[in-house]
């Protein structure tokens, strides 16, 4: 057993970065600038209307090499995509909702088979909830859970409000509550609590918030497993004694490397096992479908904590969840996360007020308590309007990728998002703005190999075997037929052990 991978990881930035809170490392620590606005200065760059802008200088290693190993060319479609240890899990936020059960059988996976899965994910890396709030039923994973993180004043004036009109919220169709986070509180092997320091976005002191490389640690302490890191991989093809070939690249050496094996799992992320599929399959020219969710970006100001003093015991990922169940389709769940902004830093917020610099600055330190950065996520079906394909071009390829919605599409995303804002409204957080970010910015990408019952061709069976090929499967969400509002990070962790149990059983029943 072997894990191919360019693997990037950041080997910078954690030996700067003190184990202490925030607000510490703010008054006391001289050379803070070096990862607050990195070395180069990195972390001034760029706009924060762009997909990515939010990373820190200390988590942009996750966009390493990306545009040059992995271009794709389009005006409409803008994904951010990962060589990173862990993909773009090595700086996900950690939601870790569950997919209800038609939401599972609706994206081509099996409701009842998932479950054992989800459960084995949750209490190996960890996640923290709680299991009696509205939104309970519709996040939170099965069996295993620890106790819920603390939300931080912002998070916890804005459920007080919900609690006292809870009645009027729910007649409304929606529903707030603590969402389902891979974050630790309480020790877990090596791993220790999160400390509240409000560092999420630059460190990963102690090892609470789960990173894949976590797993890598302990895969490699096995006999039988090997790493191959700095290898691209380039195609693949099955050899007719029921093996299968993948030809790859050595990035140190920029040579050839071939490995071979007798089931191949493409874990590559739903646009890049794409790529790999079209090349290898010599289907130049094909158009598959891609699925994202349309993502909007709400910036608030919660009036209860307008000027007051905020608890300085935080952690900076997600603190509440919202769901609004629309009126004229109550299964297409809308979902709505609720950040606190602060130590994101003062100098992002201001850079994006239409002021002068000083008032700008003035500002921000104004509304900096109060402010809460709702991001909402809508659920996607697959359209010919939005595609990928790769291209001969040039004596070469190009990949190409496509995102476009119809009028009727974004009428309904409009009026939806009405809803959302009348629900923050009667919270007590009025809208600043609304934000529709480019397609690719939800990070959340999928359904590029469908699930189909035939023969198609580029679709996958049930057990996530491509068809096309004997031994070769997707292990990511390159297979969904639909992609819900909520995160699918926790989805794709346990549909991946499911397709590997599947991909292990072949193996044995020959």
């Amino acid at each position: 057993m072997g894990l191919v991978d360019v693997g990037h990881v950041d080997e910078h930035y954690p030996a700067l970065i003190p184990d202490k809170p925030f607000s510490e490392i703010r008054k006391s620590e001289p050379e803070q600038f070096r990862y607050f606005l990195g070395e180069y200065p990195e972390g001034l760059g760029r706009s924060g209307h762009e997909v990515g802008a939010q990373l820190t200088p200390p988590r942009m290693f996750l966009v390493k090499d990306a545009d040059k190993y992995l271009p794709l060319a389009s005006e409409s479609f803008h994904p951010m995509q990962s060589l990173a240890l862990g993909g773009l899990a090595a700086g996900w936020g950690a939601g870790s909702p569950v997919y209800e059960d038609f939401e599972l059988r609706r994206a081509g996976l099996p409701a009842g088979e998932m479950r054992p899965f989800y459960e084995q994910v949750v209490r190996e890396i960890g996640v923290s909830g709680a299991a009696d709030d509205d939104v309970s039923p519709h996040l939170m994973p099965p069996g295993g859970l620890q106790d819920p993180l603390e939300i931080d004043s912002n998070a916890a004036a804005i459920f007080e409000n919900y609690r006292r009109r809870r009645e009027g919220f729910l007649a409304r169709g929606f529903k707030l509550g603590r969402p389902p986070v891979a974050v630790l509180t309480r020790a877990l092997g090596e791993r220790q609590p999160n400390p509240y320091h409000d560092m999420d976005f630059w460190s990963d002191a102690r090892e609470s918030v789960y990173r894949p490389r976590y797993t890598l640690r302990a895969l490699q302490k096995l006999p039988n497993f090997t790493y191959i890191n700095k290898t691209l991989a380039v195609r693949f093809h099955d050899e007719e004694d029921g093996g299968v070939v993948l030809q790859a690249t050595d990035l140190g050496s920029n040579g050839p490397v071939t490995f071979r094996g007798r089931r191949l799992l493409l874990a590559a992320g739903a646009i890049n096992t794409t790529r790999l599929v079209l090349r290898s399959l010599n289907r130049y020219g094909t158009r598959v479908p891609v699925l994202c969710n349309p993502y909007t970006y709400v910036p608030c100001l919660n009036l209860p904590m307008l000027g007051r003093e905020a608890c300085d015991r935080r952690h900076s990922l997600v603190q509440l969840t919202g769901i609004l169940f629309p009126p004229e389709a109550p299964e297409e769940e809308v979902v709505a996360q609720f950040y606190s902004y602060r130590s994101l830093l003062l100098f992002r917020l201001a850079r994006e007020m239409p002021l002068t610099p000083r008032l700008s600055f003035l500002m921000a330190r104004l509304i900096v308590t109060s402010l809460v950065i709702v991001g909402v996520n809508h659920p996607d079906v697959p359209s010919p309007d939005r595609y990928l394909e790769l291209r001969e071009k040039n004596g070469g390829e190009e990949f190409f990728g496509s995102y476009e919605r119809s009028d009727e599409e974004r009428k309904v995303q409009k009026r939806r998002e009405r809803l959302v804002l009348r629900n923050l409204l009667a919270l007590r957080c009025v809208p600043l703005q609304v934000l529709r970010l480019p397609a690719g910015a939800s990070i959340h990408y999928a359904g590029t190999l469908p699930f189909r019952d035939g023969d198609e061709p580029l679709t996958c069976t049930p057990e996530g075997r491509i068809r096309g090929t004997r031994n070769v499967y997707a292990a990511d969400g390159s297979p969904w037929n639909f992609l819900p509002a909520k995160g699918l990070t926790l989805t794709l962790m346990a549909n991946a052990r499911r397709v590997a149990a599947a991909a292990v059983k072949g193996i044995s029943s020959r």
